[in-house]
């Protein structure tokens, strides 16, 4: 046992010392960044973004001790960037983590029937398998753990490296690895990254885990997971708390198929209206996805896309598969897996299977106590009509208003003074 301790350190130390701890090897080329971002010194004095924060090596502490004051149900361990459930649960228990920075994944979504724990790395970068350990010991039972894993470098070795020291303790522990990005398409299974379909996965499991066990629950997300698609757009970067935004975009440019921490994506286009860039990104799902086929559609925020973008984006997308003939059981919207303050949005599916297909409607509908999770069925019928129609001679006394082109205030005024007239007589 102590060979394979030492055996397991050593190799994490070796790949610390070449990519830099708690970094992903990949999103070391990928990364287009202007400066050392990840370096020891920290030259505040050259800081052009601007950030609520009280010091930029603490942000994620802080943000995490805030996120437990506002849930009497979760606290983070002390010492650690592990926020967990205050009572763990007795069935098998999911938990999940990468780095920081994607808000509300990974740590708002710590509730009962989703995570039991959420292990937090730097911002953009991957907790130390050390954490990873405690939160697995932290949350284990009889009925064992499930780790879920994003498909990040820095991820797949701290995650993995916990599970198997976790093993050799005797904990049951299995791990589940998420790749959704379509960008490149399913052929390039190196390169497809963990999206926004790591949230819709876990959601289902964490559901699906009051009834089954740690081997049937394994085997459930994995058939789910090959299903699950994704691909993002932005407009804009984002920028880590303390440096200037990690690459640029020209104002009529936008980014397809990019990464959650500013990798790059598959092409870059001049801005199009949302219809047509739903048009634009389709084929990468047609390519999976056939008419006829139900699906569950999840309508992810980047970061900073207004209510109103969207709402548009929803309205676009499930236009766009009625035309496709693609059937739509679920929607979810919001901002679930961000990327800091990135203007952009990504569009997951998940294409439901005949075999499957109740249990996950069943795990993605069951209620949690989770703001962030805002699930429901389209709607089609979404014009409606007057019960009793305005009065024309309403209509005329209002038309008064306009003659003499009053101020705002006068209209109000005037048009309160007909209706009150107008009921009196």
């Amino acid at each position: 046992v102590f060979f394979f301790f030492f055996k397991q350190k050593t190799a994490y130390e070796i790949l610390s010392g070449l990519v830099g701890s708690e970094m992903c090897i990949r999103d070391r080329y990928q990364r287009r960044v202007h400066g050392d971002y990840f370096g020891d010194k920290m030259e505040t004095a050259k800081i052009p973004s601007k950030k609520f924060v009280n010091n930029y090596q603490n942000v994620v502490p802080d943000a995490l001790d805030g996120l437990c004051m506002l849930n009497s149900k979760i606290c983070r361990i002390e010492g650690t960037q592990i926020v967990t459930l205050k009572k763990p649960r007795t069935c098998v228990n999911v938990i999940c983590g990468g780095g920081s920075g994607h808000e509300p994944a990974h740590p708002g979504f710590v509730c009962d029937n989703i995570l039991s724990a959420a292990v937090c790395g730097g911002v953009f970068a991957s907790p130390s398998y050390q954490d990873v350990l405690k939160a697995i010991v932290h949350v284990a039972n009889e009925n064992g753990v499930l780790v879920i894993v994003k498909n990040y470098t820095g991820d797949c070795i701290n995650f993995e490296l916990a599970a198997d020291i976790a093993r050799s303790k005797g904990i049951k522990v299995m791990t589940l690895h998420v790749a959704d990005d379509i960008s490149l398409g399913l052929k390039h299974e190196i390169g497809r990254r963990g999206l926004a379909g790591t949230v819709l996965l876990y959601k289902i499991l964490g559901a699906a885990a009051q009834t089954l066990s740690l081997e049937k629950l394994h085997e459930f997300g994995a058939s789910l997971g090959k299903f699950i698609y994704t691909i993002g757009i932005s407009f804009s970067a984002c920028s880590i708390p303390g440096y200037p935004p990690m690459y640029t975009l020209g104002p009529d440019e936008m980014e397809i198929g990019l990464g959650i921490h500013g990798e790059k994506g598959l092409e870059r286009k001049k801005v199009m209206p949302c219809d047509a860039i739903i048009d634009e990104i389709f084929p990468k799902f047609r390519g999976e996805i056939k008419k006829g086929q139900e699906v569950v559609a999840l309508v992810n925020n980047l970061g900073s896309c207004t209510d109103i973008e969207m709402m548009i984006i929803v309205a676009n997308l499930i236009k766009k598969l009625n035309t496709e003939g693609i059937v739509l059981k679920r929607i979810i919207e919001g901002k679930l897996m961000s990327s800091l303050e990135m203007h952009g949005m990504s569009i997951t599916l998940l294409a439901l299977q005949e075999s499957t297909k109740d249990l996950t409607l069943q795990c993605l509908d069951a209620p949690v106590d989770c703001k962030h999770w805002k699930i429901t069925e389209p709607n089609s019928n979404i014009v409606g009509h007057l019960k009793q129609p305005i009065p024309t001679a309403i209509y005329k006394d209002l038309s008064l208003i306009h003659i003499s082109e009053p101020t705002r205030p006068e209209r109000i005024s005037y048009a309160v003074f007909c209706l009150k007239k107008k009921k009196k007589t």
